[in-house]
């Protein structure tokens, strides 16, 4: 490893011991503790350093942890409270050290003594808080992982809720899709129900059209005169009832029947004369004939 401060190898920068990094912990410790080989000499070339000298930031921060763990009278150390907080870039360093003017020894000694009066006081009544010690560099590097861990599990946690989050979103548009499909295959079923339910009806209406013309067409009725040759014939073929005009009918053949037997023989699966067996195509009759008689007949067929 290779220090970035005096490009050496064997260390690095935090621990660094280097020529450079010891002149300057003591040029700024001659001007931040009173009463310490102060002159005016090095605080001109302190401050004149500060200002022209260029150093990157690990520089800084050893300088400065130099500072904050001087083993001299902290009485007289003012560098605690101005670099209260710590000064992040070399701009904040220079500013600090070319404004800064160092109190008198008693001042200083008056200042420190009234604030540690101040803080013991508070200490004892409970309210102020004390700070935690500092932490070591193991320490840090242990909290710095487990603070990289913490924002892993983090970062986890959001790709988890995201994925889950496009994954309720597929499953909802794919159930809107099945309901759509449902809804679409519903609307055909009841189309096709329709369609069935007028091309059923279409075939009985036709069905029953063509059984309506095969009666019309089967069996007429066909009035004829009083004195036709078959009205001569005395009884029924079927009941061997006495005939009159007022209650026969003759078939297509000019065979003879009652008007009780007509009824039965026409509602018969093959209606066929009783006689001949010759099927009824057409039935005669007279004017004698009554109207419930005529119409009795008629609604048999």
């Amino acid at each position: 490893m290779v220090c970035s401060i005096c490009k050496e190898t064997g260390h690095t920068a935090p621990s660094c011991n280097g020529q450079y990094i010891t002149e300057w912990t003591e040029r700024l410790r001659s001007l931040l503790i009173t009463g310490y080989n102060n002159t005016a000499e090095n605080d001109t070339a302190v401050k004149l350093w500060a200002q022209t000298a260029t150093f990157n930031g690990p520089t800084l921060r050893r300088l400065l942890n130099n500072l904050n763990g001087v083993l001299y009278d902290k009485v007289r150390f003012v560098g605690r409270k101005l670099f209260n907080p710590e000064p992040k870039t070399k701009r904040e360093f220079e500013y600090l050290i070319t404004n800064f003017v160092r109190p008198t020894y008693q001042e200083q000694l008056m200042n420190e003594r009234r604030e540690v009066a101040r803080f013991n006081s508070m200490k004892k009544k409970g309210s102020v808080d004390i700070p935690p010690p500092a932490l070591t560099q193991q320490q840090q590097r242990e909290k710095d992982f487990q603070r990289q861990i913490e924002r892993q599990r983090q970062l986890r946690q959001l790709l988890s809720r995201q994925r889950q989050i496009r994954e309720n979103d597929s499953q909802q548009q794919v159930e809107r899709e099945r309901q759509q499909q449902l809804k679409v295959q519903r609307l055909q079923q009841i189309i096709r129900q329709q369609q069935y339910f007028n091309t059923t009806q279409e075939q009985l209406i036709n069905v029953l059209k063509i059984r309506l013309d095969k009666v019309e067409a089967k069996i007429k009725f066909q009035m004829v005169d009083d004195d036709a040759d078959f009205f001569k014939e005395k009884d029924c073929t079927c009941c061997m009832n006495p005939l009159s005009q007022n209650n026969t009918f003759a078939f297509g053949c000019d065979h003879v029947i009652c008007a009780e037997c007509a009824p039965k023989v026409i509602k018969m699966k093959c209606p066929n004369c009783p006689t001949c067996r010759t099927q009824i195509s057409t039935i005669k009759f007279t004017r004698n004939i009554p109207s419930i008689t005529y119409n009795t007949l008629y609604s048999s067929i």
